[in-house]
């Protein structure tokens, strides 16, 4: 498939088989630089595509995840990228490296929906089906904050791009603005 603009520049979405070695596609998420895709499957793999070529850059990063990649985010600065699984895990990745920077297991007691950034990369946010977001320090990937979702957990995340407002989606068909008032978190060590 492609889509033209007015420009008649040709986009190309990759079809299912050119992605041959993947299972079910479950994440997906931009780099900064806009060439790269990355890409987390149903087996737990996170892969990173080229968008002009069309082809995987290297092999797939290391397995981190236990079962489907649900929920990926670049740090706006391009070097991580972090990941969230239907493990309840989340995991850091180091992109130039393609290493697992950190992996944060027991926060989440059921799958991630998603992840997102602050705009300025200080922060990052998780939520789970477990009704929990957390807002995660990125200098030492501790939680700061905890806010319960209630019954219906959130399914989506997004920072304003001032990063002073943080939207959430939840099954109850409701989103909440929450205000982010960084004078009032806890500081780094």
């Amino acid at each position: 498939f492609f889509f033209n603009d007015t420009a008649t520049t040709e986009i190309y979405l990759f079809p299912y088989t050119t992605l041959s070695d993947l299972t079910a596609v479950k994440s997906l998420a931009f780099h900064p630089n806009g060439r790269i895709l990355a890409v987390g499957d149903g087996r737990g793999q996170i892969w990173l595509w080229d968008v002009l070529s069309g082809k995987p850059v290297g092999e797939a990063l290391p397995s981190a995840h236990r079962g489907a990649v649900t929920a990926l985010a670049f740090h706006p600065d391009g070097t991580l990228l972090f990941s969230g699984g239907e493990d309840a895990d989340l995991c850091v990745w180091e992109i130039l490296s393609r290493s697992l920077q950190k992996q944060l297991t027991g926060w989440h007691q059921r799958e991630i929906r998603a992840v997102a950034f602050r705009p300025d990369g200080q922060f990052a946010v998780s939520c789970s089906m477990d009704d929990r977001l957390r807002l995660w320090r990125t200098s030492d990937w501790q939680v700061v904050l905890t806010r319960e979702g209630g019954r219906n957990w959130a399914l989506a995340l997004a920072f304003a791009p001032s990063g002073n407002f943080l939207a959430s989606a939840s099954k109850d068909e409701t989103i909440k603005v929450w205000r982010v008032k960084l004078e009032q978190l806890p500081q780094s060590r």
